[in-house]
């Protein structure tokens, strides 16, 4: 979800994690939680995020230009982590 180029790809990734993070809790036998965070979460604001990031109409090469320059940063806290 962090190291993808296009933002539109980045959310649906996160509406992904979203869904992994519904199956496990659903796997420990909880019911409302997950419930809970489809219909917030992923009904909400995952939506937002890609209609919001529709509208921005962000360039493809100021994206690339932009993560060139935190590669060093990348690296760093990967390292830390």
């Amino acid at each position: 979800m962090i190291s993808s180029t296009n933002p539109v790809y980045g959310v649906l990734s996160l509406i992904v994690c979203f869904f992994n993070a519904t199956t496990l809790l659903l796997s420990l036998g909880i019911e409302f939680v997950p419930v809970s965070f489809i219909i917030i979460y992923v009904g909400a604001i995952a939506v937002l995020f890609v209609f919001v990031l529709m509208m921005l109409n962000i360039k493809a090469a100021e994206l690339k230009q932009n993560s060139l320059m935190l590669v060093p940063v990348i690296v760093t806290l990967g390292f830390v982590f």
